[in-house]
């Protein structure tokens, strides 16, 4: 592995990410939408956070999803949290 890959994008936070989604914990909403919203954290971690957020959201993270997914600068990120707002609102 290229040490600057290594140093742009913690594996690890990568892994989280993914795994949470995988995990199906509702609990990790909170913490997943704070790594989403935290822009100091690589593109890569923040996406899957964002697709982590659209396996365990449901109709009352709807608020917080909306207001995460408004304006959101990262169009590939916004897109999975506007579908994760529309899966929370048939929820």
């Amino acid at each position: 592995m290229p040490l600057t890959y290594s140093a742009t994008t913690p594996h690890y936070r990568v892994a989280a990410a993914f795994a949470l989604g995988q995990a199906g914990k509702h609990d990790a909403v909170d913490d997943l939408l704070e790594t989403v919203n935290n822009f100091d954290n690589a593109l890569e971690v923040r996406h899957l956070a964002a697709k982590a957020l659209l396996k365990l959201c449901n109709s009352s993270d709807l608020k917080v999803l909306r207001q995460a997914a408004d304006n959101y600068p990262e169009v590939h990120t916004r897109r999975v949290l506007l579908n994760a707002c529309a899966k929370a609102e048939r929820k």
